[in-house]
């Protein structure tokens, strides 16, 4: 097992990040989820440990604040969904997300993502 240490890694990220040509890492506040004709569900601005349960804090259709929980036996269950073909094409959705253009993220999800 190769263990390196975490000033390592940011070096060997931003290597490799240089190596593949890809944009400086930029921060991110925020990510959307969206509907299949674009539409904002909610804006997810924060996502962290709250006792046991993962809570992501954001507003709902742009207008309410609100804080989604999801509990372990929740998470347990949203991975027993997790299809092999869902696992195949992570690495490609991963890749995808690494290259895209911060104005892409406003586009809208095309039918053949559903």
């Amino acid at each position: 097992m190769l263990l390196i240490a975490g000033s390592e890694m940011a070096k060997v990220s931003e290597r490799l990040r240089a190596a593949l040509k890809l944009p400086a890492k930029r921060a991110v506040s925020s990510f959307s989820l969206v509907s299949s004709d674009g539409m904002v569900l909610m804006e997810v601005t924060a996502i962290e440990f709250r006792g046991e349960n993962l809570a992501m804090k954001g507003k709902m259709m742009g207008a309410m604040p609100t804080v989604a929980y999801v509990r372990p036996k929740e998470f347990r269950k949203m991975l027993s969904m997790v299809s092999a073909p869902v696992v195949k094409g992570l690495p490609g959705f991963l890749w995808r997300a690494m290259r895209s253009q911060p104005s892409e993220t406003a586009e809208k999800v095309n039918s053949s993502g559903k």
